[in-house]
């Protein structure tokens, strides 16, 4: 008789005790959403950081710097036939 009530009951049982599932699931979620928007910020104040250690000095690449030199050489053609 027990095997038989053994075999009919359930095969998981819920402790009473349990951490309820969605709230486990929300906390998570928050964490998540926490640690993306540090991450966000930590790389924002770090180019910030950056910058202001090189104090606005801009490393181009060589077509950019193909085509600043070109506009500076274009810039002043055009100001003096105005």
């Amino acid at each position: 008789q027990k095997k038989q009530k053994q075999k009919n009951s359930a095969a998981f049982t819920r402790r009473s005790n349990a951490p309820i599932q969605a709230k486990k699931s929300k906390f998570n979620e928050n964490q998540k959403i926490k640690q993306a928007i540090s991450k966000n910020l930590n790389k924002s104040m770090e180019s910030e950081m950056r910058s202001r250690a090189t104090e606005g000095q801009i490393k181009l690449s060589k077509a950019q710097e193909a085509v600043a030199k070109h506009n500076k050489s274009v810039v002043p053609s055009t100001a003096k036939s105005s």
